[in-house]
C-alpha cells in the first residue's frame, strides 16, 4: 500500500479473560495525520480479523521526534452498553450472551456448551455482565473478533470457549526457545479461613442480615444406635425425651426428635405384621405432615427438611390396627447414620478453615503458634445455607494456594520463519491459551512444569521480542518423584515378580511395551499417595485423601483389578468396579455414548432409563413420575411447570395457568347511541361519536388479543370500529386497535374466517402478568348513516 506507515516498537498485549491492547510507535511525519478514534485492524495467528480503536496518542518533542499510540480492543465498547436488566432465571451461556448484546453492535459468535446456571443482570454494563454474571458462574474464555467485506465491517462477534488455545506438546527450554525465566509467588490473596456470606435475608428493616451456614452441622460420619420400647425412645447419646404420648389411634408413639440435617434413620422390626409411621413437625413442633408408613424391614426415613419427627409403633392384626400389647415382644430398632461430609463443621461456626494451610501461610505469633490470614466469600444468589457451605468450602480449596507465576521470555520460532506459508517450525507455533512445558534444568529447584499460556506480549515487527506470562503449573517432577517411590518397592519384590512368570515365555518385549505404557499411564495420573505390594496376591495403589478428587484405591491381582471410589465406615474400600478376562462389571459408567440394547441405566432409584423409557419419580410419593419415551411424555399427578421465554409460567406444578376466554357482559354493556338490529345479531350507530357496543374481560396470560369483526354501513357511510380502553367522561379513552370499512353487503358470510369482508384487530398487550384486565368494542359512523358490527370470533394468543 502506498500510505502504509512503517511502525516500530509494537506490542499486542492479550489475558485470557482480561486485558486485549495494542501499542506502536510512527516517526512523527508519519503519524501526523492519525487521530485518536481512528481505528487499527490486522488478522492474528488464528486467521481472525482484530479491530483496535486509537484512544491516546503521546507526541515526543525531541531528538527521537517519535509519535506513540496506545490502542483498547474494539471489545471494550461493551463498557458503555447497557445490559438489558432480567430477573434471575436459569438459562444456558449461549442465551444470556445474546440477552446482554441485544442493544450492543456486537453478537454472540462460536458459543461452546458451558451448561445452565441462574443468572440475572441489573444496573450493569455489557461487558460487566459478561465477566461478573457469565464466565464467573458457568466459566469459558472470551474471544472477539470482527469479519469485513473490503472496507466495511459486516460483524463484531463474541465467542465463548470452554477454552482458547490447546495441549500442544511444545517444551519451551532455557537456551533454545526461552532466554529468561523468572518465578514470582504472591500470596496477597492467600487465606486459611473463610466465612461465607449468601442473599441478604429481609430483616424489620429490610435486607440487612446475610445469610451464612452457622446453623448447618457437619460430620465426617457417625452411627448411633437407639432402643424403641413401649414406653419410650432412649438413645445412647443421652437427649433428654418429654414423656411419650400413647393412644390407641396411633398405638406407641415417640416424643418430638430433632435429627441433625441429612441424617438418615434406618428401622428394623421382627415381626411382618409391625408397621411404622413417620410424622413430621415444624421447629415450633406444630404437625406439618404425615411421612406415611414404613411396613417392611429394613425402612429408611431421609431427614432433609428441618424440624422434628415422631415415630408410631402400631400392629396390624384381623384386618385393623392395634396397640401392641405388652406381652409383644417388638424386637425394635432404629439405626442412626448421618451423612458423610467432607468436614468436620460445628453447629454455629461460621467459617471453614485449613489447618494445614494455617500451619504452612499462617503468620506466626509471638508464642510460636500460627494466626489464621481470614476472608469473607459472598455468594449473593445463595439461599440454601448448605449450598452456601459447600460454596464456600470450594472457593477455600483454592485460596489456600499461593498464586505461583512464571515469566517466560521466549522466542517465537514460528514467527521468526519469513514464508509463513511453507513454515517448517508449524510445530513450535505457540497461541494464546495454549499448554506447554517448561524445561529448565539450571533453575534453582530444576523445573518440570506444564502450564498454559495465560497472557502475552506479541510484536509484529520484533518476534525475538514477545513475551509469555505461563500459570495454572503442574510440576512434573513431583510425578516423577512418585513414580520412584512406586519403582523402589516394584524392585524390591523383583524375585516374586520372576517366580510368578511362566517357564515357557521366551519374549518378553511385547509385555515391556506394555508395562512401559502402563508406567506412562501412571505418570500422567500422579494422583496416588502410597502403593503396597502385597505378597503373592498382586499390588494395590491408593490416594487416602478424602478431600482429593481422585480419592480411591486400584487392585490389581492375577487375571483381576478392582476400583473403589468409596470406603466403608470401618475404612475398608469398597470395591464397585472389575475387570477379568471374562469382562467388566460395574454399576457405574460414565461414558459420552454407549451403544447397546436390553440395557437399564440408573441415576438413581428415583431416576433411570430401563431401555425403552426415560423415568423421573417423586422420592416421597412413587405415584408422582413423569415418563418420556418416542412419542409420548406421561405425566403423572402434575409435577410439571413450563415457563415461556419472559417468565410467564403457562403450566405450574401440572395446572394450567393458561386461561385463554374473553368474556362478554351478559347482557351487553352498550352504550345510548348502540342498539341491536331486528336480527339481534349486529350492533348498530348512526352516530359520528364513538359509542360502546360491549365490554370484555380477560386475564392477561397471553401477549396478544385478537378480535375478528364483520361490517357493513349504507352507501356512502364508512363505519370506525375501534378496541379502547377508559371511558369518554372521564378523558382516558386510548385507542389499541382500529378499522374501517366501507361494505355494504350485509348477507351472511359462508366463511367468516376467510371473508375478505372480514376486520382482524390485534391488541399488542405486552408481556403477560396474569392480571384482570378489560377492553371496550366500540363503533361510529363517518357521516350519521347506519354502521353495523358484529364479531365472529375473539381470542388470545401468543
Amino acid at each position: 500500500m502506498e500510505d502504509a506507515k512503517p511502525i516500530f516498537d509494537d506490542s499486542w498485549r492479550e489475558v485470557i479473560n482480561g486485558e486485549n491492547t495494542f501499542t506502536f510507535s510512527l516517526k512523527a511525519e508519519h503519524g501526523k495525520e492519525i487521530l485518536e478514534g481512528y481505528f487499527i485492524t490486522f488478522i492474528d495467528d488464528e486467521g481472525h480479523r482484530q479491530l483496535f480503536e486509537i484512544e491516546e496518542i503521546e507526541g515526543r518533542h525531541d531528538e527521537s521526534n517519535i509519535t506513540n499510540f496506545s490502542c483498547k480492543h474494539a471489545f471494550y465498547e461493551l463498557q458503555d452498553e447497557f445490559a438489558p436488566d432480567m430477573r434471575p432465571r436459569r438459562m444456558s451461556a449461549g442465551f444470556f450472551l445474546n440477552h446482554i448484546l441485544q442493544d450492543s453492535r456486537f453478537e454472540p459468535g462460536t458459543v461452546h456448551s458451558l451448561g445452565s446456571e441462574t443468572m440475572h443482570t441489573i444496573d450493569q454494563s455489557a461487558q460487566q455482565a459478561l465477566h461478573e454474571n457469565l464466565i464467573d458462574v458457568l466459566g469459558g474464555e472470551r474471544r472477539a473478533r470482527i469479519a469485513m467485506t473490503g472496507q466495511q465491517i459486516t460483524g463484531r462477534y463474541i465467542d465463548l470457549l470452554q477454552r482458547r488455545g490447546s495441549d500442544t506438546g511444545k517444551r519451551i527450554r532455557f537456551g533454545k526457545d526461552a532466554r529468561g525465566i523468572t518465578r514470582t509467588i504472591d500470596m496477597d490473596n492467600v487465606k486459611t479461613l473463610l466465612r461465607g456470606r449468601g442473599r441478604g435475608e429481609e430483616t424489620e428493616d429490610g435486607f440487612g442480615r446475610r445469610l451464612t451456614f452457622a446453623g448447618i452441622e457437619w460430620s465426617t460420619g457417625s452411627r448411633i444406635k437407639a432402643s424403641f420400647e413401649q414406653s419410650n425412645i432412649s438413645m445412647s447419646t443421652g437427649e433428654d425425651f418429654e414423656t411419650n404420648h400413647v393412644n390407641e389411634n396411633f398405638g406407641i408413639r415417640s416424643p418430638y426428635f430433632l435429627p441433625h440435617q441429612n441424617e438418615t434413620l434406618t428401622f428394623h422390626f421382627d415381626d411382618s405384621e409391625y408397621r411404622v409411621g413417620v410424622w413430621f413437625y415444624d421447629e415450633e413442633k406444630e404437625f406439618r405432615e404425615f411421612a406415611g408408613y414404613r411396613t417392611s424391614s429394613p425402612a429408611a426415613v431421609q431427614t432433609g427438611q428441618s424440624g422434628y419427627y415422631r415415630f408410631s409403633l402400631t400392629k396390624q392384626q384381623d384386618g385393623g390396627v392395634i396397640r401392641p400389647g405388652d406381652e409383644d415382644d417388638a424386637g425394635f430398632e432404629i439405626q442412626r447414620s448421618v451423612t458423610r461430609n467432607p468436614i468436620n463443621k460445628p453447629l454455629g461456626q461460621d467459617y471453614v478453615e485449613d489447618n494445614d494451610a494455617l500451619q504452612q501461610f499462617g503468620r506466626k505469633n509471638s508464642n510460636g503458634s500460627r494466626r489464621h490470614r481470614k476472608g469473607t466469600f459472598e455468594m449473593s444468589d445463595a439461599d440454601d445455607p448448605t449450598d452456601l457451605l459447600q460454596g464456600t468450602l470450594d472457593a477455600l480449596e483454592n485460596a489456600v494456594k499461593p498464586n505461583v507465576t512464571y515469566v517466560v521470555d521466549y522466542i517465537d520460532t514460528y514467527e521468526l520463519e519469513s514464508d509463513q506459508e511453507d513454515n517448517p517450525y508449524q510445530h513450535e507455533r505457540l497461541l494464546l491459551g495454549d499448554t506447554v512445558i517448561i524445561h529448565d534444568d539450571e533453575f534453582v529447584p530444576p523445573l518440570l512444569l506444564e502450564a498454559r499460556l495465560t497472557e502475552r506480549d506479541k510484536s509484529f515487527t520484533n518476534p525475538e521480542n514477545s513475551r509469555g506470562v505461563l500459570s495454572n503449573f503442574i510440576d512434573l517432577h513431583e510425578d516423577d518423584r512418585r513414580l520412584r517411590r512406586i519403582e523402589s518397592t516394584l524392585n524390591s519384590k523383583e524375585g516374586v515378580w520372576d517366580d510368578k512368570i511362566p517357564k515357557f515365555v521366551e519374549n518378553t518385549q511385547w509385555l515391556e511395551g506394555k508395562i512401559n505404557a502402563l508406567q506412562n499411564q501412571l505418570i500422567a495420573s500422579g494422583a496416588y499417595q502410597q502403593a503396597e505390594v502385597i505378597p503373592n496376591q498382586g499390588f494395590m495403589l491408593e490416594n487416602t485423601d478424602a478431600q482429593s478428587e481422585d480419592f480411591g484405591a486400584l487392585y490389581l491381582g492375577p487375571g483381576i483389578f478392582a476400583l473403589a471410589s468409596e470406603q466403608h465406615s470401618n475404612g475398608e474400600w469398597n470395591w464397585r468396579t472389575f475387570g477379568t478376562g471374562k469382562g467388566f462389571t460395574a454399576d457405574e459408567i460414565n461414558a459420552g455414548r454407549i451403544r447397546t440394547a436390553l440395557v437399564e441405566i440408573y441415576g438413581s432409584t428415583n431416576f433411570y432409563w430401563d431401555g425403552d423409557d426415560l423415568w423421573a419419580i417423586d422420592p416421597s410419593d412413587s405415584e408422582r413420575y413423569a415418563r418420556l419415551r418416542a412419542g409420548e411424555l406421561y405425566i403423572k399427578k402434575g409435577a410439571i411447570t413450563i415457563e415461556r421465554p419472559d417468565g410467564f409460567k403457562v403450566v405450574d406444578d401440572g395446572m394450567l395457568t393458561y386461561d385463554v376466554s374473553v368474556q362478554s357482559a351478559d347482557p351487553p354493556l352498550t352504550g345510548p347511541g348502540v342498539q341491536f338490529n331486528d336480527s339481534g345479531y349486529w350492533y348498530t350507530t348512526e352516530t359520528d361519536r364513538s359509542q360502546t357496543c360491549q365490554y370484555y374481560s380477560f386475564e392477561h396470560k397471553a401477549r396478544y388479543l385478537n378480535f375478528r369483526c364483520f361490517l357493513y354501513v349504507d352507501s356512502g357511510t364508512t363505519a370506525h370500529v375501534t378496541i379502547e380502553t377508559g371511558v369518554h367522561s372521564n378523558n382516558d379513552v386510548e385507542v389499541l386497535a382500529s378499522a374501517t370499512s366501507t361494505n355494504t353487503d350485509a348477507s351472511t358470510p359462508s366463511n367468516p374466517d376467510n371473508d375478505p369482508r372480514v376486520r382482524e384487530l390485534t391488541v399488542d398487550l405486552g408481556v403477560p402478568d396474569g392480571e384482570q384486565k378489560s377492553v371496550y368494542l366500540r363503533i361510529r359512523s363517518s357521516n350519521g348513516g347506519r354502521a353495523h358490527v358484529r364479531t365472529t370470533r375473539r381470542w388470545l394468543n401468543g
